[in-house]
């Protein structure tokens, strides 16, 4: 949630309805209300679902920048924050420790580790870059 907000409050020009809908939802918020709006906005039209992608494009690139100066585990934490925020897409650049894995949480939780996660995170900005143009 707090990348939407982030996003939001760098982008006042955004047009799409579900982002601003989706950064009114301070905290306390709805979890069910969130992944709705989400749904929705995934769910759109092709111009909509573009405008999905170049936002999750812009929020990701924003996500690697915003832990540059985190420690490790912090840093894991937050990506694992924003991919679960995210409804965990099946495209996501991520896996969580433990899940569809073997990693244990002394192997999830290194700089080698993290090293790896942000590697995979540029290589699927690169890509992802010409899915939104």
């Amino acid at each position: 949630m707090k990348y939407i907000l982030a996003y939001l409050t760098k982008n006042e020009n955004e047009e799409n309805p579900y982002l601003w809908e989706l950064g009114s939802l301070f905290k306390p918020y709805d979890e069910n209300e969130i992944f709705r709006l989400l749904d929705l906005f995934a769910g759109s039209g092709e111009n909509d679902l573009k405008s999905y992608y170049r936002w999750r494009w812009v929020l990701v690139n924003d996500l690697l920048n915003s832990i540059m100066d985190k420690g490790y585990v912090d840093a894991l934490l937050e990506i694992s924050e924003f991919w679960l925020d995210l409804k965990s897409p099946f495209d996501m650049p991520f896996q969580f420790q433990g899940i569809e894995n073997q990693l244990t949480p002394q192997e999830f939780y290194t700089e080698e580790y993290l090293s790896k996660v942000v590697l995979s995170h540029k290589n699927w900005l690169a890509a992802e870059k010409e899915r939104v143009r």
